[in-house]
């Protein structure tokens, strides 16, 4: 049983037998790309078969959302594909994705500040229940 109508069902299995990918019908719809694809399994359609290029704009925000931070789940999640494209599209624009070596964790200066701040008052906490820090 799906929590979507027949008409959503129809409506996603109809745009990726015309040829749409999975992930385009899923990223305009907000139906998750597995309940697309079992449907789609389901119904005997077979969806397209790709090497999806990315948009510039695409890039422009993976990129952004990696300077920021963002961890590839989020950068993909964000753009309706797999973390493996996210690391893909990282892999063949290197200039745009700088590597990091950290585990993919990386703070901004003033998520830095926040984090120290919030230790101080954590700390102040500490000293006013009487114990040391």
């Amino acid at each position: 049983m799906t929590p979507y109508g027949s008409k959503t069902v129809a409506e996603c299995v109809r745009r990726v037998e015309n040829g749409e990918t999975i992930a385009d019908v899923s990223r305009s719809t907000g139906v998750s790309k597995s309940a697309i694809g079992n449907w789609c399994k389901a119904a005997g359609v077979k969806p397209r078969l790709t090497n999806r290029r990315f948009t510039d704009e695409e890039i422009r925000l993976a990129s952004d959302m990696w300077a920021n931070g963002a961890t590839a789940r989020e950068i993909a999640d964000q753009l309706g594909i797999s973390e493996v494209s996210v690391f893909s599209m990282a892999e063949r624009h290197r200039k745009l994705f700088p590597k990091r070596n950290h585990g993919g964790m990386r703070y901004t200066e003033e998520r830095v500040r926040a984090l120290e701040s919030e230790i101080e008052r954590l700390r102040s906490l500490l000293r006013e229940n009487g114990i040391q820090p």
